[in-house]
């Protein structure tokens, strides 16, 4: 490799050089461009939805987090008590088998066999 060096004349050397700098000097400003465009992309993304109703995020956020919750369900990656996260299961003893069986959390169950709706 030395000796192909040494035998460039001057110009040579510095086209090799001069290209090898180029190339990096692409490199970066394709790395610096494409960040950029992300950035701006993003900024235009935020001004849209800030310029949304409120109201109107939040029932699409809902909904994309029920179809998500569906989904890992379906794919058995989470149990059927993590599509209730705020519940408490008032009941007799067919309330109690719901925690029996392990289907929802029995922290969460408060069920009495042998209740009737009068006594609860």
């Amino acid at each position: 490799m030395k000796e192909w060096w040494n035998r460039l004349v001057l110009r040579q050397k510095f086209a090799a050089v001069g290209t090898g700098a180029l190339f990096v000097l692409l490199l970066v400003w394709l790395a610096i461009h494409t960040q950029s465009q992300q950035v701006t992309d993003g900024r235009a993304w935020i001004r849209e939805q800030a310029a949304k109703d409120p109201a109107e995020l939040t029932s699409v956020l809902a909904q994309k987090r029920t179809a998500e919750l569906k989904q890992a369900y379906s794919e058995g990656k989470i149990s059927y008590s993590a599509l209730l996260p705020d519940y408490a299961m008032i009941g007799d003893s067919r309330a109690a088998a719901l925690a029996g069986y392990q289907i929802l959390d029995g922290d969460r169950d408060i069920a009495v066999i042998g209740t009737d709706c009068q006594d609860i």
